[in-house]
């Protein structure tokens, strides 16, 4: 039996040093689906619909990105016989802090484009505005150049929205998967 355990320990010492650490490779072109839990509120009515986005840019490194959302209302919400959609672009710039080997806090800003459309039977009504967005998430890499992420994003939040005065925030907490290639 001792003979045994030795003879599989000289084994793993000789074979280890063939052996590779499989490293993330978070470089490159990326591309990713996802869905986001969105909240338009204006301080009288909140509206949450749930929408579905798609984001690509470059990263440049393990710690630098660029990089644009589409997002898009899959089941709008609604207040009364009225549905709200929201829609949102985001241009961002997004800097990653590796915790380890497999996952990676972020943080991103950029600019944005907010969409809210109002919709009753025979009726839409529309406003858009452009505002500074920003956010934090968290990344875990589920194989070599596939991550799972979700973070927290604002969207808009400013006094006036397409000139009406009103405190307006747009935020969204997403879930999504994209890879590297």
């Amino acid at each position: 039996m001792q003979y045994l355990r030795y003879s599989l320990l000289a084994a793993a010492l000789c074979a280890a040093p063939m052996a590779q650490a499989e490293t993330a490779d978070d470089s490159g072109w990326f591309f990713g689906l996802g869905a986001g839990l969105v909240t338009f509120d204006d301080s009288f009515d909140e509206v949450d619909p749930v929408n579905a986005y798609l984001r690509a840019g470059y990263g440049f490194n393990r710690y630098l990105e660029i990089g644009a959302e589409f997002s898009r209302t899959l089941s709008p919400d609604e207040i009364g016989y009225v549905e709200y959609d929201t829609d949102t672009n985001f241009l961002f710039v997004r800097g990653k802090l590796p915790l380890n080997d497999v996952s990676s806090l972020y943080a991103m800003a950029g600019v944005t484009r907010v969409n809210l459309t109002a919709s009753v039977p025979g009726l839409n009504v529309g406003a858009n505005d452009n505002g500074v967005g920003y956010g934090i998430g968290y990344q875990y890499r589920i194989t070599k150049r596939e991550y799972f992420a979700v973070d927290y994003v604002i969207y808009y939040d400013d006094d006036e929205f397409d000139g009406v005065a009103a405190d307006i925030t747009v935020d969204s907490l997403n879930f999504g998967f994209y890879g590297y290639f």
